[in-house]
């Protein structure tokens, strides 16, 4: 499929309480390949991430964190 992820980063891209945005799930106020590989740790079950976490790594929004959302991330970090 594609995807306009100009669009998807200002629409998920609101910020969450505390200013954080979809994405950040370390939570640093910056989108960055960081995010991304944790949210692969995540998937991989190599961490936990807090409720909070959760809701910021839905990038795409669908509901469940999985692969799908590391890559919208990587190609919103590229853009």
């Amino acid at each position: 499929p594609s995807y306009d992820y100009t669009s998807i980063f200002f629409t998920v891209g609101e910020p969450y309480e505390d200013d954080y945005y979809v994405g950040d799930v370390n939570m640093d106020n910056a989108l960055t390949i960081s995010d991304a590989t944790l949210i692969q740790k995540y998937i991989a079950m190599m961490v936990d991430f807090s409720d909070l976490q959760l809701e910021l790594a839905d990038v795409d929004g669908n509901g469940t964190v999985n692969i799908n959302d590391v890559t919208t991330l990587q190609k919103m970090i590229a853009e």
